[in-house]
């Protein structure tokens, strides 16, 4: 993105994508969040990030918002502040690596393995031989690749580039799951059969990379952030939420509908999470009696002002 010099750099500037790490330090309005919550020093993502840091037994987190809310933007900014304070931390993009129609808790749990496993890659944090083979060991029944030794090829194949050598099988087997969780069926079906009956063993595995990852970052734990979650049916939401996803000892962070969040049965999942369940409310313009709320609408033109479209529009006296 880049800034609006003319009317035809207008729409670019106001793509609906969020801001990513690259564009934050220009485009991103940092005073938001008092209008959203009408407190000056309330913010549903400084609570998830107060919460994070601290090491806890059950410390995940639901974070609900209206489309276009700025969710995804909030989730970049939070972990651009999570590895500022000295945490491995990965974004998980659900549509990008999953069948998001048809996500399953068993996809959640091979992609929350996974980047585990990218957190400390990109930290050059071997995980040790052992629990390496105990990974390679959990999947081979239901996954035979041939070594992949091109760094291109894996990174294409998985998200996940190889600088250590040692941790080339397991980058391998996630390539594969990978691509059956997103593409496949029958094998899918298979992978997903033999998570459900070996959950227990593989979440194991997943709190030893955790421990391991966390002794590299001194004593700092991973944190993993599912993104599009919100995006799921209702029906395919209720389903996944209604497998304990709130049980990793390690910070988690899921978006969740916000439609869903009024149903009796949403009760449930929020005890379940032990109400670490946040609200990222939309700018508001108008009070609820219908008059302008001058605050929200200052806030809006600082966001226009901070992509420079400000000017632009007045030099087409579309704004004074």
């Amino acid at each position: 993105m880049k800034y609006a010099e003319c009317l035809d750099d207008f729409y670019l500037a106001f793509e609906t994508e969020p801001l990513y790490e690259d564009e934050l330090d220009q485009f991103y309005y940092k005073d938001t969040m008092p209008i959203r919550m009408n407190h000056e020093y309330q913010s549903p993502i400084q609570d998830i990030f107060d919460s994070c840091i601290v090491r806890k037994r059950q410390n995940a987190h639901l974070l609900l918002g209206h489309r276009g809310c700025g969710k995804s933007t909030e989730l970049n900014e939070l972990k651009r502040n999570f590895e500022k304070a000295g945490h491995g931390i990965s974004i998980v993009q659900c549509t990008v690596e999953a069948d998001i129609l048809g996500l399953s808790y068993y996809d959640l749990l091979i992609l929350l393995g996974k980047h585990l496993c990218f957190i400390a890659e990109e930290a050059g944090c071997a995980l040790p031989d052992s629990l390496i083979n105990d990974m390679d060991n959990y999947w081979k029944e239901v996954v035979k690749i041939d070594v992949i030794k091109e760094k291109h090829r894996i990174g294409i194949n998985s998200g996940i580039t190889a600088s250590t050598p040692k941790m080339l099988p397991i980058i391998n087997i996630f390539a594969q799951l990978t691509s059956e969780i997103k593409f496949g069926h029958d094998k899918k079906i298979e992978i997903r059969d033999y998570v459900k009956k070996s959950t227990v063993q593989w979440i194991g595995l997943m709190v030893e990379a955790s421990d391991y990852i966390a002794n590299y970052f001194n004593g700092k734990q991973p944190i993993v952030i599912f993104e599009d979650i919100d995006k799921l049916s209702p029906e395919k939401a209720w389903e996944v939420f209604s497998e304990p996803l709130s049980q990793m000892p390690f910070p988690v962070i899921y978006t969740f509908p916000i439609s869903l969040s009024y149903a009796p049965r949403f009760a449930h999942i929020e005890a379940s999470f032990s109400n670490n369940v946040h609200i990222l409310p939309m700018i508001k313009i108008r009070t609820p009696e219908g008059d302008k709320y001058n605050e929200g609408i200052s806030a809006i033109k600082g966001i226009i002002k901070n992509v420079q479209i400000l000017n632009c529009l007045k030099k087409t006296r579309w704004i004074t």
